[in-house]
């Protein structure tokens, strides 16, 4: 991430907090500004000081507390944001972009194995909608964007205040520092000099700490400075222009600012001030503080002091004329005067005979601020928040510590260790999901793998655990599809010993490949005899073994020398296939396993060729198999940082998969049309009415008549999940506003997933959702809000709930929460699949949209490493 990237990203952080701050201090603002005006004849201006002091805490420390939702939905800054950005937009001229037709979707093609039997995959295949080429215009804004390389609006705001903030701290600091040297000048005195006893003074005014006094020519009336040792300061004819009464109230008054803590107050204004310069509500909260100090500090002189009003009164005018000539406070010290409208209401107070004194703060005033800050100052957070921390639930049952593994039938697995370039030495590594793998898991691969042009070399790194030795070199690893080849070699550690558990596929791959695909064959049997030939004519046979039909047919062999090459087809794909030659005692056994060849028809048309070998000692060559048990590991990372959902096709011990298919039982039925093509009643017409929209609710493949977006899953979680479900699940699922609908019409979340809600349109929209067991969410969509707001659900819901949206009545969708991964949607031809299940009996349901409950309670008997097929289902009519 480059410099402006990195700024912008700090920037949306930045403008966020600036406005919640701003948000939030404006309510409180209002809501203290509003005790104030109903209670201020029954509190004291030191209670007033300190309830607009929370203004400025609220600023500061934005505090959080976890809470329901129904009560976190009733707090103001979200009342005001939600109203806000509900509001409906002012009329634009847009484009309206080609709108999606969710007739036109095509689900995204599902991974087969080259298997005997039926086997599950480790992963729960669910239905994904993607978008057709054709709309191009609408999607570009799901691609991943380039690099911003000018500053976004926020950016410069964030330069501009931070440029505001230092120079209003540097400005601040340097007042200080100059203060401070002016002090130096300053004369210190001693109670002798004055006309009246300082420290009783101090000791009446209920200040404990030591208090030094100096006389100064800087200033024409007293004031107080100094934080950690408190000074009063006082002007150098401050004897000879106050009476005694008069120096006596004054003095109390600055005495108070100390007992109030006044001077730490009035620094951590200034602070705040300057962090929140962009903030109306901070500076009228620090105005409303400063008056009322000067209140509460003049009523605790009143209270201290055994003067006359009218001599208080007298001294607030003296100090208003002392000041025509020299300035009355230098600018970091608390004084009695300071230039301002604040000055007539004092001397109103001071004078107002009938207004009663308030003098030290309560017990029943302290209650009552403990209390409405406990109030005001926390923003409650829902507990099913995205960022809230959800409490510790037990976790099922997990077969392996291993990350990116697949067990195998024999109770081994194998694992994809990790991914680095060829050659590897000093080259970093990376897992199979793009993350950095730290430490390499050999020294030398073990081979060498030539690149060709404009191509890119990589080794991928495989261990095998609790697999025998002899079936550990009987494995083989396929690189499926990416235009690459590749080699096995088994690796080696510092030591140059081979790691027999480990081999590793050196590959090479186009230029830009991103993700790779392999298949691992690990053996799994004996070897099983299928067909024989004594290598001199053509021959065929047939042989059914562990329920498969197998077929073999020989050419006729032929002679190289000392070299015999035999020619024949077999359909045993899937499976391991060598071939023996057999010498005349029968013991005597030539085995090649290493054949050649091509696919075609069904048929591999497979080539064994056995070096110096003389024929006529040959008088038979077996055809043998045994079976494999193929795994699929795709979605693998070929690149570092690439993220890449890593996900794993194949049969597990103890887990089998269920699957069928939903049919529509009638003709094919024609979507309800909900906005027709140029309406222009309907809201933003310009972009809603550009194309017809239909409904979504049946969608029935014209084709095969399979009913799209049926709910399939089970009723309650299992005691065990699959390791492969829980390590490789995506935290966030994507729900998308495009082309005036949401995308996916049905999607599938679990507890523990974030749904990250976007828009595509260049218009206003909201979701609002209606869940029956946790709180629901109206959230407001930004016009081409690609960022998107995260909302997370805590509680699993019985049923698919709805989801629509409050500005387009029709767009519509729904959603499913679940604590478990085993649930899948029907794909366009109403299919649906759901693998590693534990094996056993389960509860499923099926539900849609239309018709509703099809299930509550389907049962169905799970075999380890089968999968059960239900025989199509005929729905609606």
């Amino acid at each position: 991430m480059n410099f402006v990237s990195a700024l912008n990203e700090m920037s949306h952080v930045w403008f966020d907090q600036m406005r919640n701050s701003l948000v939030d201090t404006t309510i409180l603002l209002g809501v203290v500004s509003a005790v104030w005006l109903l209670l201020r004849k029954r509190l004291s201006a030191q209670v007033g000081c300190c309830l607009f002091l929370l203004v400025l805490v609220k600023a500061a420390i934005p505090l959080e507390i976890p809470g329901p939702s129904w009560l976190a939905a009733l707090s103001p800054r979200q009342q005001w944001q939600q109203w806000v950005e509900t509001a409906p937009p002012a009329p634009t001229n847009h484009v309206a972009p080609r709108p999606v037709n969710p007739h036109d979707l095509q689900p995204t093609a599902s991974t087969t194995i080259d298997t005997v039997t039926s086997t599950p995959g480790l992963a729960t295949t669910t239905n994904k909608d993607t978008l057709p080429a054709n709309i191009a215009p609408i999607s570009a804004p799901l691609a991943i964007q380039k690099r911003q390389s000018t500053l976004t609006t926020a950016a410069w705001l964030m330069i501009l205040w931070g440029s505001t903030a230092c120079a209003m701290l540097l400005r601040f600091a340097w007042i200080h520092i100059q203060f401070h040297r002016r002090l130096r000048s300053a004369t210190r005195v001693v109670d002798d000099a004055m006309l009246i006893n300082l420290e009783k003074l101090r000791r009446a005014a209920g200040v404990r700490q030591t208090v030094r006094y100096f006389v100064t020519d800087e200033i024409s009336s007293p004031a107080v400075w100094g934080i950690l040792r408190p000074c009063l300061l006082l002007p150098s004819d401050f004897s000879q222009t106050y009476s005694s009464k008069q120096i006596q109230w004054i003095l109390l008054h600055e005495f108070a600012h100390i007992r109030h803590g006044d001077l730490w107050i009035a620094l951590f204004q200034r602070l705040v001030q300057i962090l929140h310069v962009f903030n109306p509500a901070v500076w009228l909260a620090n105005g409303m503080i400063h008056r009322l100090r000067e209140y509460a500090c003049d009523d605790a002189a009143l209270l201290a002091a055994n003067v006359p009003r009218r001599d208080c009164g007298n001294a607030l005018l003296r100090a208003v004329e002392a000041a025509q000539t020299r300035p009355p406070v230098l600018d970091p010290a608390l004084g009695i005067f300071r230039p301002g409208h604040v000055f007539r209401n004092r001397l109103i107070r001071i004078l107002d005979t009938k207004r009663p004194v308030a003098g030290r703060i309560t017990s029943r005033s302290t209650l009552f601020l403990i209390l409405l800050a406990a109030i005001v100052l926390p923003r409650v957070r829902a507990n099913d928040d995205p960022v809230a921390e959800k409490p510790a639930q037990p976790q099922p049952a997990v077969a392996a510590p291993m990350e990116f593994f697949a067990e195998l039938p024999n109770g081994g697995t194998v694992e994809l260790v990790g991914i680095s370039e060829h050659p590897s030495k000093d080259r970093p590594w990376w897992r199979a999901d793009g993350s950095p793998l730290e430490t390499a898991p050999y020294a030398h691969p073990g081979g060498r793998y030539h690149l060709g042009r404009e191509m890119i070399g990589r080794e991928f790194a495989f261990r095998f655990h609790g697999v025998p030795k002899n079936l550990v070199q009987a494995t083989t690893i396929t690189l499926i599809g990416s235009g690459g080849s590749g080699s096995l070699s088994v690796p080696v550690d510092q030591a140059g010993h081979p790691l027999e558990n480990m081999r590793v596929k050196l590959v090479s791959l186009p230029q830009g490949t991103q993700q790779s695909k392999f298949r691992i064959s690990v053996p799994n049997g004996d070897w099983q005899l299928i067909a024989t030939s004594n290598g001199n004519e053509q021959s065929a046979s047939a042989f059914t073994f562990g329920g498969f039909n197998f077929g073999v047919t020989f050419m006729p062999g032929q002679i190289k020398g000392n070299d015999i090459v035999l020619n024949f087809a077999h359909n045993a794909i899937g499976h391991e296939v060598r071939v023996v030659a057999v010498e005349a005692d029968g013991q005597t056994r030539h085995v090649q396993s290493r054949l050649g060849g091509v696919g075609a028809a069904g048929f591999y048309q497979a080539t064994a060729e056995f070096e110096d070998l003389k024929g006529k000692n040959i008088v038979s060559f077996h055809v043998e198999v045994r079976k494999t048990h193929n795994i699929t590991f795709e979605h693998i990372a070929a690149a570092p940082g690439e993220q890449a959902e890593f996900n794993v096709v194949g049969a597990a011990p103890g887990w089998g998969g269920f699957s069928g298919q939903f049919l529509f039982d009638g003709p094919w039925p024609e979507p309800k049309v909900l906005v027709e093509k140029g309406d222009a009643d309907v809201k933003d017409a310009a972009i809603s009415a550009a194309q017809t929209i239909r409904s979504e609710e049946l969608i029935v493949d014209k084709k095969t008549l399979g009913i799209k977006n049926v709910f399939v899953y089970l009723k309650n979680p299992p005691s065990e999940i699959h390791p492969s479900l829980i390590r490789r699940k995506n935290k966030k699922v994507v729900f998308d506003a495009i082309g005036r609908r949401f995308l996916p019409h049905a999607l599938i979340a679990q507890t523990d997933q974030t749904i990250l809600l976007k828009n595509a349109d260049p218009i206003n929209s909201n979701v609002h959702t209606r869940p029956s067991k946790n709180s629901p969410y109206n959230l407001a969509l930004r016009p081409q809000d690609r960022s998107g707001a995260a909302v997370m659900f805590n509680k699993p819901e019985p049923a698919p709930f709805p989801v629509s949206s409050d500005y387009h009545r029709w767009m519509k969708a729904h959603w499913l929460i679940l604590d478990h991964p085993y649930a899948a949607i029907t794909d366009r031809q109403g299919n649906f699949e759901i693998n590693n299940l534990p094996a056993g009996q389960h509860e499923f349901v099926v539900w849609h949209e239309k018709y509703g409950w099809l299930e509550k309670s389907l049962t169905i008997e799970i075999k380890a490493g089968k999968t059960v097929k239900m025989a199509p289902r005929k729905i609606g009519s």
